[in-house]
């Protein structure tokens, strides 16, 4: 499985904090546009599925387990994914504010589906 993510699109909630966290200071979205997430195996842990794989954030890869946290049916029937990961920044070479900002952030990822139907 392989993700492409806009670094740019981060949000926190917090309009000032995501100017921050789009600069150079921390993740660098004008130098490293993109977030990947490529997962080499998916398995289950404690009744739940986890893609253990590789985020790719700030030019450096690092492992991660994405665990699926919601997988349903939308009202136009396509799928919707909800996922959640912890993901070390220190990993990445994030590391300003250390003692300020947290070391670890809770990453949540969600991806709608939709059949593309085409009439032959």
């Amino acid at each position: 499985m392989h993700a492409l993510l806009d670094a740019a699109s981060f949000d926190t909630g917090n309009p000032r904090r995501d100017s921050d966290v789009r600069s150079a200071k921390y993740l660098d979205v004008a130098a490293y546009p993109d977030i990947t997430f490529d997962s080499q195996q998916v398995r289950q842990h404690e009744g739940k599925w986890v893609a253990a794989g590789t985020v790719s954030a700030h030019g450096v890869p690092a492992p991660v387990d994405l665990t699926l946290d919601e997988l349903r049916y939308g009202d136009a029937g396509e799928l919707i994914l909800r996922a959640s990961a912890k993901v070390d920044r220190y990993a990445h070479q994030v590391t300003a504010a250390k003692g300020l900002a947290a070391r670890w952030l809770t990453v949540e990822v969600t991806a709608i589906a939709k059949r593309d139907c085409i009439d032959a």
